[in-house]
């Protein structure tokens, strides 16, 4: 049965979205159900004399389709806050798939679920992935929130990648822009962090790194990296209280991360401090 439950969310997407309404550009709306694109076309389902037919509306006329909410993205939220981020993916994964042909038309749900899929490969820091779902972002996309999303994770990449000087001025302008978005700016205070660090200019990397928890406390995803990037920067500053603070937040709320382990390889005198107050 579970092999069956990707094709049976698509169909439950398909079939679940009866309030379906297409808007044109001259003001006209269309109830529509069962919404499908054929090409440059939206095909919408409707009754011609006793019987169900389609009838098409050029992509070109249309200003927007509103959909009712799809109920998996309150899911993988809940399941990204539980820490099961591979169960998120597959939970997000039917929303991508049924809403990508009607990505490059306003009121779709594509940009929302591939943002919630980027944030995840970005705290798995899967590279690869997280490039791929960035090119398609970026690709007809009409909502600025999604760019801004996918642009701010390009440049995390950037520092990832070794590229600091380019991160650093690609998250400068990001910061000093009007972006209000916390995960937005949370994505490149955490490139800054990183750039800063690998460049050896350590009290601006903590500046940065610090700007995760202390002004996006809600950015539980990004949170381990900024606390280990921070972690490492204290260090190189030689400032053990504040190395040992971040330590034990890092141990406190987020133990089961990436960033703990690697904690305990690379600050073991910090983690033994953190159980001996603890004990």
């Amino acid at each position: 049965m579970k092999r069956f439950l990707p094709l049976l969310t698509l169909l439950g997407l398909a079939c679940g979205v009866h309030a379906q309404t297409i808007t044109l550009k001259d003001g006209k709306t269309i109830p529509g159900s069962h919404l499908r694109r054929d090409g440059a076309t939206v095909m919408t389902t409707t009754t011609v004399g006793s019987s169900l037919g389609e009838i098409g509306y050029a992509v070109a006329q249309i200003d927007s389709i509103q959909f009712p909410e799809p109920p998996q993205l309150k899911d993988a939220n809940a399941l990204i806050a539980a820490g099961k981020l591979d169960q998120a993916l597959s939970a997000i994964e039917p929303v991508i798939t049924f809403y990508r042909p009607f990505r490059d038309i306003k009121g779709n749900f594509w940009g929302d679920a591939a943002v919630l899929k980027l944030s995840i490969f970005i705290a798995q820091k899967r590279v690869a992935d997280a490039n791929g779902i960035i090119s398609e972002m970026l690709e007809n996309n009409t909502n600025p929130d999604v760019v801004a999303s996918a642009k701010a994770s390009k440049t995390l990449l950037l520092a990832w990648a070794g590229k600091s000087k380019e991160a650093l001025a690609a998250s400068d302008q990001i910061i000093n822009s009007d972006a209000s978005d916390s995960a937005t700016l949370s994505l490149a205070y955490l490139a800054n962090g990183e750039a800063h660090y690998a460049l050896k200019e350590y009290e601006d990397a903590v500046m940065a790194f610090l700007h995760v928890p202390i002004f996006f406390p809600d950015q539980t995803l990004l949170m381990p990296k900024a606390l280990i990037g921070s972690a490492r920067s204290f260090a190189k500053l030689d400032s053990k209280n504040e190395l040992d603070s971040a330590i034990q937040t890092l141990a406190e709320s987020y133990s089961t991360s990436p960033e703990f382990n690697e904690a305990k390889t690379e600050f073991p005198s910090s983690i033994r401090r953190f159980k001996s107050i603890k004990n």
